[in-house]
């Protein structure tokens, strides 16, 4: 079995990266401050009252910069990911990810920047029945099912047949490869739209589409779950005030931490630490009681496909390893996203992205 690397979602985490920094450089400023209280002129107007000062002084200051230094010690155990991060990207440090992708869209589909192409969800398949996924491994499997049987298409399953009803969405990732648009909207260009920002790309509004011809109302409550692409259109649907409840979040090998997902929405994140994809937006995921994340390390040897950390099969096993290690943190969060309706039927449906 892997060896998974969890941080985030304990109720104990109130501090993300920025604030710890934050703390240590005020611990800094005040033990400047108390130093630059101690005045030679004191030394001889009351050389007693000087002396225990600067012994209380320096012992009061030692606290201080222990204090401060734990703080950095922490940060840096808690986002060691970061660091690496940094290293890889280093050179692309001054231009930010979202960036780079508007660059790539002026080059290749320039038009598209004033003009969206129109997009639409067209229900391909009549209602079929499933039971609520009770494991990060069902949910990795049917986006496999969804990939592999009905290609360019979304899953989405309604639980609750009276008042306000629960809807998860299962978000394949990139199909088509072409840098040239395609009638499949989960293609290159979408990818790099969904990088740069929310409400960009087709496949996310053909989404948003989708959710509207489900019936999703005012009342209802909405999961997002999602690979690659699937799992960046997810955390920018998340992002944004929709007219519904997002309950949830879980993406696997998606580049998403730079997307501000609201306080109060759960997320669990899947990553490989040899998947370069994950890695696109450069930061580590936030430290908080609300995201949870696991990193692992996919097989892979020399001669391979160097991408084989990032193929779905590769996170469907992770996912079934992660759910075998039953780590509490994972299973806390999980249970926020789907305890409702673990085990319940649901009525399936299927609809096709489409780029008009």
């Amino acid at each position: 079995m892997s060896e998974f690397e969890i941080y985030g979602g304990d109720t104990q985490v109130v501090a993300t990266r920025q604030e710890i920094t934050r703390v240590a450089t005020q611990l800094h400023q005040v033990s400047d401050l108390l130093q630059n209280q101690i005045h030679l002129g004191a030394m001889f107007s009351n050389p007693i009252h000087f002396a225990q000062t600067l012994i209380e002084m320096e012992t009061l200051v030692a606290s201080i910069n222990v204090v401060r230094n734990a703080c950095h010690a922490a940060a840096e155990s808690y986002f060691s990911t970061e660091a690496q991060i940094h290293h890889i990207f280093s050179p692309l440090e001054p231009v930010p990810v979202s960036w780079l992708s508007l660059g790539v869209i002026a080059i290749t589909d320039p038009i598209s920047l004033v003009m969206p192409a129109p997009a639409k969800a067209t229900k391909i398949s009549g209602s079929g029945l499933a039971l609520g996924p009770t494991n990060l491994a069902t949910l990795a499997d049917r986006i496999k099912q969804v990939k592999t049987d009905k290609p360019g298409a979304i899953r989405i399953e309604e639980y609750g047949a009276t008042g306000s009803k629960t809807f998860v969405v299962y978000l394949p990732g990139t199909q088509s490869w072409s840098p040239i648009p395609s009638k499949n909207s989960l293609d290159l260009q979408s990818e790099f739209k969904a990088l740069a920002g929310a409400n960009i790309s087709v496949s996310e509004r053909a989404t948003q589409d989708a959710l509207d011809k489900a019936g999703v109302r005012v009342t209802d409550k909405v999961v997002l779950v999602g690979f690659s692409q699937g799992g960046t259109i997810a955390a920018n649907i998340a992002s944004q005030r929709q007219s519904y409840d997002v309950a949830g979040v879980v993406t696997f090998g998606a580049p998403m931490n730079t997307v501000e997902i609201p306080k109060g929405i759960p997320v669990i994140a899947l990553e490989h630490t040899n998947d370069i994809v994950p890695l696109l937006d450069k930061d580590s995921n936030p430290l908080t009681k609300d995201w949870v994340t696991s990193q692992n390390s996919s097989p892979w040897h020399i001669g391979e496909n160097p991408f084989k950390p990032h193929f779905l099969n590769s996170y469907l096993l992770s996912a079934k390893e992660l759910d075998v290690a039953n780590d509490s943190n994972v299973t806390a969060m999980r249970e926020r996203i789907f305890g409702d309706f673990e085990g319940e039927p649901a009525k399936v449906s299927y609809y096709s992205l489409e780029q008009k």
